[in-house]
């Protein structure tokens, strides 16, 4: 199984997102604190890096990624709404969010093998229930827009895979 094993805090400062957002609380750096001086980017590139920036903190590879587009597309609704739903809905972005593992890689490991050890103390999003004493979590309505809490304009990934 292939995965990507880019340096978060170098990943998370090019495509300008919180460390936090990847669960790593304690990322920062100050190298190149200005960094270049950089061009304004294009409408594409735009696009690109929003797809990217998705891509990365829910943990997939381009081919998994346009799969959950395409049923996005398919479903009612926004197709960009629906793809963030979608992503949200992951088990290991499940097993995240109610607190089991530290980061989304640990929780995909953690999916993966099915063991592990209680995480530090987390805010369970309100669509998800938790009972900690018996390790067990519940969805208990479907994930919302609202319910993202990293920024992200899905509108350019729409965009982006309609051409």
């Amino acid at each position: 199984m292939a995965k990507n094993a880019q340096p978060v805090a170098k990943r998370c400062k090019a495509l300008n997102v919180s460390p936090a957002a990847m669960g790593y609380n304690k990322k920062t750096t100050n190298r190149n604190p200005k960094g270049g001086m950089r061009r304004k980017q294009s409408e594409y590139g735009l696009q690109l890096a929003e797809k990217q920036k998705v891509k990365f903190v829910y943990g997939m590879l381009e081919k998994q990624f346009r799969s959950y587009y395409e049923r996005a597309a398919k479903m009612s609704g926004k197709a960009g709404e629906n793809l963030l739903i979608l992503c949200e809905r992951r088990l290991d972005n499940v097993v995240f969010r109610l607190g089991f593992a530290q980061t989304r890689r640990q929780a995909r490991q953690l999916v993966s093998q099915l063991t592990g050890e209680d995480a530090a103390f987390v805010t369970v999003p309100e669509w998800l229930s938790l009972e900690k004493n018996e390790l067990k979590g519940t969805v208990t309505r479907m994930p919302e827009r609202a319910d993202v809490d990293f920024p992200v304009e899905e509108h350019l990934i729409v965009e982006y895979y309609s051409k």
